[in-house]
């Protein structure tokens, strides 16, 4: 009877336990909510670590974490905590958007460029989605046009050296053989 009360006990308080952290989580998720709103983004990050500290897997809050790190351009943090959420749940094709832009701001577009494309294949209507792939397709433009401007440079360099030696090359038979055949003239007439 004893171990049965004291079962009951045991067990009643693990559940106040729990809804008491289920609730301090909530509390610190709608505390971040409001400072990203605000704009204050220093804040939310440290709510949304205690949310976290309470439920660590919590996709929510890593995400919206991971939106005030991005606003702090803090993008490699922000990165970790996108792929933590992706790797949660891999449908979330705002979580692959946000990524693709940090890894934008961090000039590797190759990496942004497959998580751009990996969020337009979940939602192709999804607007910033989209509006990051316009802006992938504009750098790899001009990476375009760049590397053109430079195999260009370097053929007009290489033509340049090619037309400096022939004339070094075409001054230097002048220098040399016009004198030897002059003297070799003047010593085989002499």
């Amino acid at each position: 009877m004893k171990t049965k009360f004291l079962t009951l006990l045991v067990l009643s308080l693990s559940i106040q336990l729990f809804a008491q952290e289920v609730n301090d989580y909530q509390i610190y998720q709608k505390l971040g909510r409001d400072y990203i709103i605000k704009g204050n983004y220093d804040s939310a990050i440290i709510a949304y670590d205690k949310s976290l500290s309470i439920m660590q897997y919590s996709s929510s809050s890593l995400y919206e974490r991971g939106f005030a790190k991005m606003e702090l351009t803090k993008y490699k943090e922000a990165i970790a905590d996108f792929t933590k959420v992706i790797d949660l749940a891999p449908h979330k094709y705002y979580a692959l958007t946000n990524r693709g832009l940090c890894y934008m701001h961090l000039e590797k577009v190759d990496e942004a460029k497959k998580d751009i494309d990996a969020a337009l294949l979940l939602d192709p209507e999804y607007k910033p989605a989209l509006e990051a792939r316009a802006q992938l397709n504009e750098i790899f433009e001009f990476r375009k046009k760049v590397e053109q401007q430079k195999i260009k440079e370097r053929l007009e360099s290489e033509y340049r050296n090619r037309y400096r030696r022939r004339r070094q090359n075409a001054g230097l038979i002048a220098g040399t053989l016009i004198p030897i055949a002059f003297w070799t003239t003047i010593f085989l007439t002499w």
